[in-house]
């Protein structure tokens, strides 16, 4: 008898009766953590999940469940995610899925972790940036510009409503620039300088696709140089710039909620 417990022991002491992993459920939400968009569409690619400290990839779930907020039965422990976001950067956070509970994770679509790009930051005593503007759609067809001018310490920020018509000649419409009509001058805060930071570094992500409004983007100076078409109806980049300025007629969207209490007026 004494060997049939000792032969019981060593099976209960074997790898084979190792503890049985917790189990854990996970719902994924994809959220704007910090975005200019009045509109969200759905994005494509999904969220990789490698088990720590192993590193290894177990399983992936794709963007479309974590927009309908889809419940996955998951094991419980230490993970590294990975994914691409809307502007085209690879993140990869670290996260904890605690057993025998619900866990709610949050997929920040929209954060870029550094603005490697400071356009700003390297102008010198009066030189200016130019960012040209438009916006075709159903309802819409603007054209607006925004030049910044360093003086001294300060950057003052002119907003400029581009005027033109077209005039029938031989049967043909040609287009007739008229002088750009100055509607408002600030001096731009920090916080609106910090926005500008962010809105380059998230230019550079944008990207054609099918939605009906078209923006285009033209930025000028010394220092950046780019020419930009966004068509996905995700960002509106340029709409939150024209918060710097006072005049409600301008502001097409509201300030994204993160930032609203930074908008001096």
């Amino acid at each position: 008898m004494k060997y049939v417990y000792l032969f019981l022991l060593l099976i209960l002491s074997s790898d084979s009766f190792a503890q049985v992993p917790q189990m854990a459920l996970l719902r994924l939400l994809k959220i704007n953590c910090n975005s200019t968009a009045a509109a969200s569409v759905h994005p494509n690619g999904s969220i990789w999940f490698y088990i720590l400290p192993q590193d290894s990839l177990v399983f992936k779930l794709s963007f479309a469940d974590a927009i309908i907020g889809r419940t996955d039965t998951v094991m419980a422990g230490r993970y590294k995610i990975r994914f691409v976001n809307k502007f085209q950067h690879q993140i990869v956070e670290e996260i904890t899925i605690h057993g025998q509970s619900l866990n709610y994770i949050n997929i920040c679509y929209d954060t870029i972790p550094v603005y490697a790009q400071n356009t700003l930051g390297k102008l010198r005593n009066q030189d200016s940036i130019l960012i040209h503007f438009t916006s075709k759609g159903c309802r819409q067809d603007d054209d607006m510009k925004i030049i910044i001018i360093k003086e001294n310490e300060k950057f003052i920020a002119q907003l400029y409503k581009v005027r033109k018509y077209y005039e029938k000649v031989k049967r043909k419409y040609i287009e007739i620039q008229k002088p750009d009509t100055l509607l408002e001058t600030v001096v731009l805060t920090q916080d609106e300088i910090n926005l500008f930071t962010k809105f380059e570094n998230e230019l550079n992500g944008v990207r054609k696709s099918d939605c009906t409004t078209r923006d285009w983007y033209k930025i000028e100076s010394k220092y950046l140089n780019i020419e930009k078409n966004d068509g996905n109806c995700n960002w509106h980049g340029y709409l939150i710039l024209l918060h710097f300025f006072h005049d409600d007629s301008y502001h097409y969207l509201p300030p994204p909620q993160k930032l609203k209490s930074e908008f001096k007026r």
